[in-house]
């Protein structure tokens, strides 16, 4: 369970550079 919350906090963090990238 621990495991899967890094996994989403990663792929939050990555989404967000993209977004931020794109513009």
């Amino acid at each position: 369970m621990k495991n899967s919350f890094l996994i989403l906090s990663l792929l939050m963090l990555t989404v967000n550079m993209i977004h931020v990238l794109s513009q």
